[in-house]
């Protein structure tokens, strides 16, 4: 199972609020595509700002690594689609915030269909029966007691107020 984001639109129109258009869902983890192709991984989410700074580090580090070794620029092109890959979820997440949508959670699902559905049930209008009327959601598992310990040590209890420390033994003593 893998952890999607929600992001909802509070500002959302009568229409979209009933068709659920409102919430969006993203997965949070590591992004294959984004590591063999990040420059198509940037151009389909539309993140403009990320594709301006990655072609000018790209140019440059091409640059350098020509001038230095040629060999490298494979590399390090290998390494920038390594970071856009680890964080490129972010960067989606930084854009709806960016537009006005506001995080309000994650929930937890093996497909984007299901997180969908989910999201829907606890942070949207759908309620949860019509939600599992749509796709059969798992029930997480029961919690189970801790084991008691087989031996239980007794512990000695120490009185509240100790007293007079002169009259204990070892103390006060007068030779």
């Amino acid at each position: 199972m893998a952890t999607y984001r929600v992001f909802k639109f509070e500002h959302a129109l009568p229409d979209q609020k009933a068709a659920g258009e409102n919430i969006r869902v993203v997965k949070d983890a590591f992004s294959l595509f984004a590591l063999v192709l990040p420059i198509v991984f940037i151009l389909w989410h539309r993140l403009w700002l990320l594709l301006i700074f990655y072609l000018g580090a790209t140019l440059i580090v091409f640059a350098l690594s020509n001038a230095i070794n040629p060999g490298m620029a494979f590399f390090l092109n290998l390494l920038f689609g390594l970071y856009i890959g680890l964080e490129g979820t972010a960067y989606i997440a930084a854009k709806l915030g960016f537009n006005g949508w506001a995080e309000v959670g994650a929930v937890m699902a093996s497909d984007d269909e299901e997180a969908e559905l989910r999201a829907l049930a606890r942070y949207g209008e759908v309620g949860e029966a019509q939600a599992n009327d749509q796709v059969k959601l798992p029930t997480p598992p029961q919690a189970t007691p801790a084991p008691q310990p087989l031996f239980q040590k007794r512990i000695k209890t120490v009185p509240a107020v100790i007293g007079d420390m002169r009259n204990h033994q070892g103390f006060g003593k007068r030779r």
